[in-house]
C-alpha cells in the first residue's frame, strides 16, 4: 500500500535514495554530459545553483512538509514478476491517483517541453526530475511492499545496525569505495565518486532508453539487493553489489543528461515514452491531474 510507504519514508536517514553522495554524483555525471543548449537551459531555470546543488531538493521539500503530494513520487511499489501497467490496473482509484516516480518523471518531461509552462513550474520540474531519475535507479526504491523497500530488514552493517534500504542508499557506495570516500562529507565525496565513475570504462548505457525500460532494468536488479547478508557474507555482498551500484549511478547520470539534451533541443518526447504515458493515462487519468509539483 503506497500510503504505508509514504509514512515510513518520512524518516530522514532512510528516505534519501542514493543518499546525498549518490544524488550529487548522478547530477555531476549528468552535468558533464550536457549539450551547450541544455547547459544554458539548466542555468536559466536554476540560476546560480548547479544540478548537484539541487539534487536532494526534493528530499528537503518532503521533509520540510512542503510539496506534500510529492512524498510518494520518490518510489514505486511493485510485486515480484508483475509489470508496471498490469500492477497499475489492480490498484484502487485513490492509489492510482497517488502515483509514483514513473509518472513524476513523465510529467516533469512534459512540463519542461511545454512552451506555455511558467518558469517557476519548469524550475521545480527540473529539480524534481534530477532527483527522481536518481530515485528510479535505486533498486530498493522499487522494492517489495511487504518490507517497505527494505526498510523493515535490519542488517548488522560492519557493526552498525542499518536497514537494507539504507545500505543501498549510501552504505554500499561508502563501504565499497572506502579507499577514496571514507570520512568525507557529501560534497567532496560526490566529486571524487563522480570523477571515479567518469574515469572508468563503464558499460555502455544502451540497454534501456525509456522510462519503463529503466524501471524494468532495476526491478530485475533488485533480486541482488535482497540476497541475505550476515557477518560471513557481508564482504562478498559488498564486492558483488558495489559494481552494480556504480553502474546504476552512472546510468542515471547519463540518462538524465540525454533527457535534458533532448528537452532543450526542443525535441518531442520519445515515441516510446509518449506511448507509455498514454497507456498510464488510459488507466489513471490525465497525468497533469494525477501529478502535482505545486507546494
Amino acid at each position: 500500500m503506497k500510503y504505508l510507504l509514504v509514512a515510513l519514508f518520512f524518516f530522514p536517514l532512510q528516505s534519501q535514495s542514493w543518499g546525498g553522495v549518490g544524488h550529487r554524483t548522478v547530477a555531476l555525471v549528468a552535468d558533464s554530459k550536457l549539450s551547450p543548449e541544455a547547459r544554458r537551459g539548466v542555468q536559466r531555470l536554476l540560476g546560480m545553483e548547479s544540478m548537484a546543488d539541487v539534487s536532494s531538493w526534493a528530499d528537503d521539500m518532503r521533509e520540510s512538509g512542503l510539496y506534500r503530494r510529492s512524498h510518494e513520487y520518490h518510489f514505486e511499489s511493485l510485486p515480484d514478476n508483475v509489470k508496471f501497467l498490469d500492477n497499475l490496473k489492480t490498484l484502487s482509484d485513490s492509489a492510482k491517483r497517488r502515483a509514483g516516480a514513473v509518472e513524476a518523471i513523465l510529467y516533469a518531461d512534459k512540463v519542461l517541453r511545454d512552451p506555455n509552462a511558467s518558469g517557476a513550474l519548469q524550475s521545480d520540474a527540473l529539480k524534481f526530475l534530477i532527483h527522481f531519475v536518481g530515485d528510479i535507479h535505486q533498486p530498493l526504491h522499487t522494492g517489495r511492499e511487504s518490507d517497505v523497500g527494505g526498510l523493515r530488514i535490519k542488517v548488522d552493517w560492519f557493526g552498525d545496525e542499518q536497514s537494507l534500504h539504507q545500505i543501498w542508499d549510501s552504505g554500499l557506495i561508502m563501504q565499497g569505495h572506502a579507499d577514496i570516500l571514507q570520512g568525507l562529507f557529501s560534497r567532496k565525496a560526490s566529486t571524487l565518486y563522480a570523477a571515479y565513475l567518469l574515469s572508468r570504462t563503464m558499460p555502455p548505457v544502451v540497454e534501456a532508453t525509456d522510462v519503463q525500460g529503466w524501471l524494468n532494468e532495476v526491478l530485475a536488479m533488485r533480486l541482488n539487493a535482497y540476497d541475505p547478508i550476515n557477518p560471513n557474507t557481508i564482504k562478498q555482498y559488498v564486492a558483488k553489489n558495489t559494481p552494480l551500484v556504480d553502474q546504476k549511478v552512472y546510468a542515471a547520470g547519463v540518462r538524465l543528461a540525454e533527457m535534458l539534451n533532448s528537452i532543450f533541443a526542443n525535441e518531442p518526447t520519445s515515441a516510446v515514452d509518449l506511448q507509455f504515458r498514454t497507456d498510464i493515462e488510459a488507466i489513471s487519468g490525465p497525468i497533469d491531474q494525477v501529478i502535482s509539483f505545486s507546494p
